[in-house]
């Protein structure tokens, strides 16, 4: 995710789209571990799926 770290610090990124599953996993790989700098972001859609998938997408703040 180092490249997707880059291109956000450099205001490149016009939208995050997260998809979230309800699902226990227990530890894995963190999505954005290595951000070291508050990225101020903005929700602006989400949509629900029927299977309990929710897709959240975010805009940052400029």
């Amino acid at each position: 995710m180092k490249g997707t770290y880059t291109l956000a610090q450099l205001g490149l990124v016009n939208e995050y789209h997260f998809v979230v599953q309800p699902i226990v996993a227990g530890r894995g790989p963190q999505l954005l571990g290595g951000i070291r700098d508050r990225l101020d972001l903005k929700l602006t859609g989400t949509k629900p799926f029927g299977s309990g998938i929710v897709l959240l997408r975010y805009t940052p703040f400029r």
